[in-house]
């Protein structure tokens, strides 16, 4: 009887052709939690920062971003509206990674190279987590963000897209324009 050693292979291996796969695995995070009470909100700050985290330590992986549902029951999949997104955006092989949209450098005071979102990306964001900002602070940055003369309302419609939150920015600017 004659054995035959097979070699460990370094990276993943496609199962149809054998061949090593070159490119680096695409992963996204999913984080839940059913209700709105202190101690399932810290947990679902716990599993926003773990998975952000998580990320940062994988060079193999293509990150494509956290989708979070909070608040939500998981009995009914329809229901959680960003479970729905990861799994629809998994299904299109979704190209773009979330965590870099909006990116650029700016330089400090000092002339240190830092890199910040966009003011595009930080309305989308202020708008996705609007149940977390103080009304007024919310109200003030739409208002301010409306009067900029160097907005781009394209750009922002665009991130809205990539986000699923074109409803709400067109809401919001439909009033304040």
């Amino acid at each position: 009887m004659e054995i035959q050693l097979i070699e460990k292979t370094n990276g993943r291996i496609n199962r149809v052709t054998g061949t090593t796969i070159k490119e680096r695995l695409k992963v996204c995070a999913y984080c839940r939690v059913s209700t709105a009470g202190e101690e399932q909100l810290n947990s679902y700050q716990s599993q926003l920062k773990y998975y952000g985290e998580k990320k940062n330590g994988k060079s193999e992986w293509q990150f494509a971003g956290i989708y979070a549902d909070e608040a939500i029951s998981g009995t009914l999949d329809f229901k959680r509206t960003n479970f729905m997104k990861m799994i629809a955006d998994c299904m299109e092989g979704k190209k773009e990674e979330l965590y870099n949209v909006g990116i650029i450098e700016m330089k400090t005071l000092y002339g240190n190279k830092v890199k910040v979102y966009d003011l595009e990306r930080t309305i989308c964001d202020i708008i996705r987590n609007k149940k977390k900002i103080e009304i007024a602070l919310f109200t003030d940055a739409m208002k301010r963000y409306a009067e900029r003369k160097d907005r781009n309302s394209i750009k922002l419609h665009k991130y809205a897209k990539l986000f699923n939150i074109e409803d709400e920015v067109r809401k919001y600017l439909e009033v304040l324009l």
